[in-house]
């Protein structure tokens, strides 16, 4: 597949779905902003891949972030609570504001996601995974503390004795275990790989999906969990090669300025 091709179509795809922003309840609007922000971030992975540009990377990947802080705030607003597209596992957004290394918006998703698991909506170790993410960027340097504990043990319960690498992940953060953490993440992206590669040699499974071709190729999840790391201390320098992790997607910390497009269209007439 021509990347080219693909970030062309992003754009469209990208322009066409903004210009309902703000037009309809957004009780009725959870699949676009599902949509949203896996496009965005499937277009900073075309600036990265096709111009090594690490500026649109990162306004791409927090707008991803804004998509979803959006839809949150407006089910809020909107007394929006029984909509499946609440689960912490719908969306990558919040791994991407911290991949992104936006902490600012990382929080601001975490704060106002539903902390509820609910069965229709997702898996249960998929909602422990963010909820445990969520309490790094919220609590910080006090991580772990309060329900920590807890919400691993879940997770764990939740497995029903299977191995997860995520899980693995989790434990290692908690456990401020470098070595435990590094070793988790590299099987963890290793699977991904492999599944990966063997889905891109299918395209009839992708077919109308153009974003998951640049997703293909870089892991948004392994980049938030190696920032993620560093916020909770842990030294992520390896001399080994992760997957999908390539040294030219992994942004600092910062608190880089990103237009919010969806407040900008929704205060149009």
């Amino acid at each position: 597949m021509d990347l080219a091709a693909v970030h062309e179509e992003l754009v469209s795809e990208l322009h066409y779905g903004m210009l309902s922003v703000g037009k309809a309840p957004i009780s009725a609007m959870g699949d676009e902003f599902d949509a949203f922000s896996h496009q965005f971030e499937a277009l900073g992975i075309c600036h990265l891949l096709e111009f090594a540009d690490e500026s649109e990377f990162l306004t791409n990947l927090i707008r991803s972030g804004h998509a979803r802080r959006y839809f949150l705030r407006r089910s809020r607003a909107e007394g929006n609570v029984a909509d499946r597209h609440l689960a912490l596992s719908r969306t990558n957004s919040f791994l991407a504001a911290a991949a992104a290394g936006d902490g600012v918006l990382a929080r601001q998703i975490a704060d106002e996601s539903t902390e509820t698991w609910n069965p229709a909506w997702e898996y249960e170790d998929d909602h422990h995974f963010f909820l445990l993410l969520h309490r790094l960027v919220q609590q910080g340097p006090s991580f772990p503390s309060g329900d920590v504990p807890a919400i691993l043990t879940a997770f764990e319960r939740s497995l029903d004795g299977a191995t997860s690498a995520r899980h693995a992940v989790c434990h290692a953060l908690v456990a401020g275990d470098a070595s435990a953490f590094l070793g988790a993440l590299s099987e963890l992206m290793q699977g991904e790989a492999a599944l990966r590669d063997e889905k891109r040699s299918s395209a009839a499974v992708h077919e109308g999906d153009v974003a998951y071709w640049p997703h293909s190729f870089v892991s948004v999840e392994g980049l938030a969990l190696l920032n993620l790391a560093q916020l909770r201390g842990i030294s992520t320098e390896t001399g080994t090669t992760l997957p999908l992790c390539p040294e030219i997607a992994r942004l600092p910390w910062s608190t880089a300025s990103v237009e919010d497009l969806f407040e900008a269209m929704a205060r149009l007439p």
